[in-house]
């Protein structure tokens, strides 16, 4: 609701906001209701209001029908330069069914645990998705824009936690760590909506003006904070190893652990940091916090850094539990363009008794497989055991036994490895990597 950003009519070469919010892949709006022209607030705000109350009080009206109906209670000149962009049939998708909501112990106890249940109206099997929010609050907002003024509103409340239940004939659970630093001592809410893995079916509840109890004092003894994991553009990285991208681009997967849950980024200063390289290129990651399905202790946030120089970073992860307790973690990457790459190659354990395995990723989006070949060789020089192995695993092995080609165990000493790969790309270029190295049989 501002002004002339549906003003689809102008000739020059671009499209209006509307218009490319709707044409925007994967994101965007499936529909949109914006001024052609000049607007005033107040009007505005009205208009939004009737909006708002015919799409969600009334069922059967279409957005577009809300719009209509909303305009004959204005006035003419200013809402006829509003328009509607999208199917005019389309409608909101309110839930099919109701969930009925309960938590126990009934009130939310800082640093304590309590147990979300819910009950499906039409059971079905599938999936919950739960959301706790804090308190709504007021905020008060003054225009730098001279004459403008000031307005006071009232802000949502901070999604506190946010996590996934299976549900199993219409009935879920999910336990939440409460976060210790709760700001009020009642106005939170508990939501919840399900969906069914045939996902014609969904529902939704509400638990409204939740009571709490602030506490200065926490029993729970933890002074531990979170587990983290940095991955990027595969699952197995070893700190300092290669990270391919022909794009520039750099995605990173950061998976975070803690027996009394991660903190979202509530509170001010306990965000997830994601750092690469120097502060100036720090972002906050909270928001794309996900929970596991039915376990609120381990969760995964994702951030892709774009335009990334090929060569050497480090990449530092803060984040904290919801006792207060924060951790760092920091890794080291090579980022390549990779145009069919080995790394990571670690014969693992070395000294070994039973058996030893040599490990190896490959990098590169063009290789297709790769043929490993391991060549064990004695201090004389004598070839003991060739081992060889396809995969198209982007981390793989091959195991030695510490027996030669007869099946033989040899004794404890020093032998020689030779770990060739050849890659074989998309683009039928093979290429071949050859390590060395020795382990240690004892």
């Amino acid at each position: 609701f501002s002004c002339e950003v549906s003003r689809f009519y102008k000739i020059n070469g671009k499209e209006c906001m509307t218009e490319e919010l709707i044409r925007k892949p994967q994101s965007g709006a499936i529909a949109t209701i914006a001024a052609t022209g000049g607007t005033f607030a107040g009007s505005n705000f009205n208009l939004c209001k009737r909006i708002v109350r015919y799409i969600f009080y009334t069922d059967s009206l279409s957005i577009a029908g809300a719009l209509v109906a909303s305009r004959t209670e204005l006035y003419p000149s200013h809402d006829a330069q509003y328009i509607y962009f999208g199917d005019p049939a389309l409608t909101l998708g309110f839930p099919y069914t109701e969930i009925a909501l309960s938590m126990e112990p009934d009130t939310l106890k800082a640093a304590q645990w309590v147990t979300i249940s819910g009950d499906v109206a039409v059971p079905f099997d599938g999936e919950a998705k739960i959301y706790l929010l804090g308190p709504r609050y007021y905020k008060h907002y003054d225009s730098p824009v001279a004459g403008v003024g000031s307005v006071d509103y009232i802000q949502e409340g901070k999604i506190l936690f946010s996590g996934i239940a299976t549900v199993r004939n219409g009935h879920f659970e999910l336990p939440i760590f409460v976060p210790k630093n709760l700001s009020s001592w009642s106005g939170y809410r508990i939501i919840a909506y399900a969906y069914s893995y045939s996902e014609t079916l969904d529902a939704s509840g509400v638990l409204v003006d939740v009571p709490a109890e602030p506490s200065e004092s926490v029993t729970v003894s933890d002074t531990t904070g979170p587990e983290i994991r940095i991955t990027f553009d595969r699952d197995v990285f070893v700190d300092g190893g290669t990270v391919c991208s022909p794009d520039g681009y750099l995605p990173v997967t950061v998976y975070l652990s803690d027996s009394h849950c991660i903190n979202m980024g509530t509170q001010p200063g306990q965000e997830i940091i994601l750092q690469l390289d120097s502060p100036e290129n720090k972002v906050d990651i909270s928001s794309s916090l996900v929970f596991a399905r039915d376990n609120p202790t381990q969760a995964v946030a994702t951030y892709t850094f774009e335009n990334v120089e090929y060569g050497g970073h480090t990449i530092c992860v803060q984040a904290w539990d919801n006792l207060g307790n924060v951790s760092v973690k920091c890794v080291d990457l090579w980022l390549d363009p990779c145009q069919g790459d080995v790394y990571s190659v670690v014969p693992y354990p070395n000294p070994f008794s039973d058996e030893v395995k040599f490990t190896f990723a490959l990098a590169g989006d063009d290789v297709q497989y790769a043929d490993a070949e391991l060549l064990i060789f004695a201090p004389s020089g004598d070839l003991i055991r060739k081992l060889t192995k396809s995969t198209t695993e982007t981390f793989d092995y091959i195991s030695w036994d510490g027996r030669n080609s007869s099946g033989k165990e040899l004794g404890r000493g020093v032998y020689i490895y030779v770990l060739k790969l050849t890659l074989h790309t998309k683009f039928g270029n093979p290429v071949e990597k050859v390590f060395r190295g020795k382990v240690v049989k004892r």
